[in-house]
């Protein structure tokens, strides 16, 4: 292979040239130390790569790359900002009345049998009972919470609007215990 094409020079590979090898080797042994200025060697050593117009950068720097998009992905927060997230955060609150709705609803339907597990045959039996079994889930929250919650979807199924939670039988079947 020639280092020319039709447009002149393209520096092709720099690896033998001796700043580079020096400035590549100090990047990466502050890299491989977890030094807190490993993500400014990282990036410097791409710029390095970039500047120097390495058609192949050397195995650790892609290696690291890797290594920190996995970390960004693992750790990004499902967030939105702007217009979005008033969109996502009406979602969110929509399938934890939704789940609180269904606990709530089976509880009612069962009634006769909360005092199997300790709680009163009531209407604030149920909203315990919903309450208990919810925990550790997103639809986790109070007996208050979950008699708005029920209350809310209820109001919606009566006005013709169960839909937007995504309810068409205002009577479940069977609890999904998660």
């Amino acid at each position: 292979m020639t280092p020319f094409s039709k447009s002149g020079f393209i520096p092709w590979d720099h690896s033998g040239d001796e700043f580079f090898k020096r400035k590549i080797a100090a990047f990466e042994e502050i890299w491989r130390a977890g030094s807190p200025l490993a993500p400014l060697a990282l990036s410097d050593a791409v710029n390095l790569c970039n500047e120097f117009g390495c058609r192949v950068w050397p195995e650790w720097v892609t290696a690291a790359l890797a290594e920190v998009n996995r970390a960004d992905i693992a750790g990004r927060k499902k967030t939105r900002r702007g217009r979005q997230a008033t969109v996502a955060r009406y979602e969110q609150e929509r399938n934890i009345h939704l789940q609180r709705w269904r606990f709530a609803s089976i509880a009612l339907a069962n009634r006769h049998q909360l005092p199997a597990d300790g709680f009163p045959a009531t209407r604030e039996g149920a909203w315990e009972w919903a309450s208990l079994k919810l925990r550790g889930t997103v639809g986790k929250g109070e007996p208050g919470s979950i008699e708005r919650s029920y209350k809310l979807i209820e109001k919606a199924i009566r006005n013709g609007k169960g839909a937007l939670y995504g309810v068409v039988d205002s009577n479940p079947k069977s609890p999904n215990p998660g």
